[in-house]
């Protein structure tokens, strides 16, 4: 499972990164990775397989007031693609 979310997580900065967002692996956070650029911040959580209530619970309880653009996502690694899906 952590090799899963290893392979997925260097499969979803590759794809920030063509989308030209700088890349930031956050220690001890609710996301896995935040990609950033000029005016803008995605917050993305990894998850295998569908996400479950903690996984979307999580992400609602942090807090992304912030005067840029910000996405909260999670990005689920089914079937050799992701599922992208936002969190209010």
């Amino acid at each position: 499972m952590k090799r899963q979310i290893r392979e997925a997580r260097k499969r979803a900065a590759k794809i920030l990164e063509s989308s030209h967002y700088s890349i930031v692996y956050p220690s001890g956070f609710a996301f896995d990775i935040i990609g950033m650029r000029k005016r803008e911040q995605r917050f993305v959580r990894i998850v295998i397989g569908k996400p479950d209530e903690h996984d979307v619970r999580v992400m609602q309880e942090v807090d992304t007031a912030h005067p840029l653009i910000c996405a909260k996502e999670i990005w689920a690694w089914m079937d050799g693609c992701f599922d992208i899906q936002d969190v209010e």
